[in-house]
Formats: C-alpha cells, structure tokens, sequence
C-alpha cells in the first residue's frame, strides 16, 4: 500500500458467511478510515467533521466557502495541516455563519439537512442562478459512467461517497470520502484551490440528494447537481428556490430532472 493509502483504508479480518454455497470462514478485507478532523479558524476551534483523513486543504477550502463562512477562496491567506488538524487563517469571516457552525459541533458523516435550513434558504433565493448553461442528457449520462469508474475505493471498500465536478464536460475535481457532505467539500474546494470558475459547472454525486448538498453548490455557484440517487423533499425545494437542475436516479441512460429542466436539452 502507498502511503496516501494507508491514510484512507484500514485492514480488518471479518467472518463471512454464504449460506448458499455452506461457507463459513475469516477472512482479511479492507474498509474506509473515518477519523476526526479538527478544523480552526483564525486560531480559534470552529468545527470536528468526520471524515476520511485525505485531501484536507481542500475539504478546509470548499467546507468553509460552501458553508458560507467565508466568501471565497480569495479571503483565505495561509492553511497548515498537522496530523488530522487544519489551521486557516482568513480575512473575511461571516459571524453569523461562523457561530452557526460553531454551535453544531461535532459533524457526523451522516447528518441530514442542516437545522437552519430555512434562514439560509432566503439569503440564496434573494439571488438564484442564472439560466444561461446547457447540458446534453447523453453528455449526463457519459459524466456519470466517467465518475462511476474513477472510485476505486468504493469498489475496495463499499464505505464511500463519491463527488465529481465536471466544466465543459471535462472532470476538474473527483474525491471518494466517508460522507457525501465531505467529498462535496472536497471536489469543490479542489476547484476553488485551482481558480476553476463554477458557473458552468455540474456536480456529480453518490448519495442523496438533500438541502445541505444543494445549498453548497447554490453558494458557490454551481446550476447543476446529479445524483445516481434518490432525491429528498428538502433537496427539491432547495432546487427550486435557488435556481438549481437537480437531477437524480441516473442509471442507465435513464434520469429523472426534478427542478428547472429547461437545462437539459435531449436531441
């Protein structure tokens, strides 16, 4: 194993048993590392995510600037990672945003739609997105299939999420993490970090789709978010105010368009 490896995946030994073939035996297999990350801001404790222990400087850029804590990745003048602690220093910080976050704690890989959802909806809706880019639904269902066949640690693992950001059709930004939340964070804090502009971007995700994801990609400007999976209420509502085509179950060459479907185009 590499050392990044050894960061992302641990080695366990698990008794299976197949009852159709009469097989009981023990056997070694690898599952995805979720650890604590402690992040501070400005010297200060912000927040604790669990999270698979990778690609921290990005998941420190997209988290802060998807969350709304600091307005871009202008703001942020130096990042140091010791161990599985990241330290930013910023310029900008939003308080009501930063106290927000502050009060929440401990982040777990499966928390659901944020509990102030509905006061940071209405500082969204007050500027949606522009509906001025166009995607082909065969070019979704290449962008996906591409996604699909770079996680690697998914099919090592089966314990992982994937997000992937796609502009022009050319995949800019792809992370497997622990939480669908995280590798959100991740793959657009790998773009932010590399100046890719987000306005013609689409996200690509494993898991659900609920507020929290829409609501990180609104912030930053991204009109697109696909899922292979189901979507949830809140995740449509999102959509819908923030100006966001979200789309879901694509399997297949099959895809459902819950919101603003006029960005797909289908020849």
């Amino acid at each position: 194993m590499t050392n990044e490896t050894l960061k992302t995946v641990a080695k366990i030994k698990a008794r299976k048993i197949d009852l159709d073939k009469r097989v009981d035996k023990f056997e070694e297999e690898l599952v995805a590392i979720e650890a604590p990350v402690k992040f501070f801001l400005n010297e200060e404790p912000l927040t604790t995510i669990m999270a698979l222990p990778s690609n921290l400087k990005e998941m420190a850029i997209g988290f802060l600037v998807d969350e709304g804590i600091i307005p871009g990745r202008q703001d942020i003048l130096n990042i140091t990672i010791d161990e599985n602690e990241v330290w930013v220093k910023s310029k900008k910080v939003d308080q009501k945003r930063l106290k927000s976050i502050i009060e929440k704690g401990v982040i777990l890989t499966s928390c659901s739609s944020r509990a102030d959802f509905y006061r940071v909806i209405g500082e969204i809706e007050k500027r949606p997105l522009k509906k001025n880019h166009y995607v082909e639904a065969k070019d979704i269902y290449e962008m996906v299939k591409e996604s699909t066949s770079k996680s690697t640690l998914f099919r090592t693992t089966g314990g992982v999420h994937s997000a992937s950001i796609f502009v022009d059709n050319i995949l800019r930004g792809f992370v497997e993490d622990v939480g669908r939340h995280n590798a959100v964070d991740k793959a657009i804090g790998i773009c932010l970090d590399n100046d890719i502009q987000l306005e013609r971007a689409i996200l690509i995700t494993s898991g659900r789709q609920t507020a929290d994801t829409i609501i990180k990609a609104a912030r930053c400007k991204i009109p697109i978010s696909v899922s292979m999976r189901a979507p949830l209420s809140s995740g449509i509502y999102a959509a819908e105010l923030t100006g966001i085509t979200l789309i879901c179950f694509v399997r297949g060459q099959k895809m459902n368009i819950y919101s603003h479907p006029e960005r797909v185009k289908f020849l």
